[in-house]
């Protein structure tokens, strides 16, 4: 009984922190923060900011013929795949939060990281990359 109730607890345990990506939702806006310091925002939310912040950072990561298809206007284009990644996001200002997005969510979430690791206060990944914006909201 006693080896169950072990076993039981390190199953539990295990199970808890693989699935701990996710630290606490922000009441009001539903922003998700994970564990990484990133904080995940739905297309509608990230809408709402973009209407009311003229001096916002957004960062499509995507490649240049991604871009060129078609992107959040207002978008700067920073590859993620470039080898001068990172001089491109040192000439964003880190106190002021970046918006990253890509295809789907696994580059910008790279991305994210990498922009945190670099020392940048707030960053934001657009939950569902760039497949989850509106079709009709400020495309270029």
């Amino acid at each position: 009984m006693r080896s169950q109730f072990a076993c039981s607890f390190f199953v539990l345990f295990f199970l808890i922190g693989c699935n701990n990506d996710y630290r606490h939702v922000d009441g009001q806006n539903q922003t998700i923060e994970t564990t990484s310091g990133k904080k995940i925002l739905k297309a509608d939310q990230l809408i709402e900011i973009l209407k009311n912040d003229d001096g916002h950072q957004i960062v499509d990561v995507r490649t240049p013929e991604e871009y060129a298809e078609s992107h959040i206007e207002g978008a700067v284009n920073f590859n993620i795949y470039d080898d001068d990644f990172s001089s491109k996001i040192a000439t964003l200002d880190r106190q002021k939060p970046v918006y990253v997005y890509c295809k789907s969510g696994k580059r910008s979430g790279k991305a994210a990281k990498i922009l945190i690791d670099e020392g940048f206060d707030e960053v934001f990944d657009l939950k569902g990359g760039f497949d989850g914006w509106p079709a009709d909201k400020d495309k270029q």
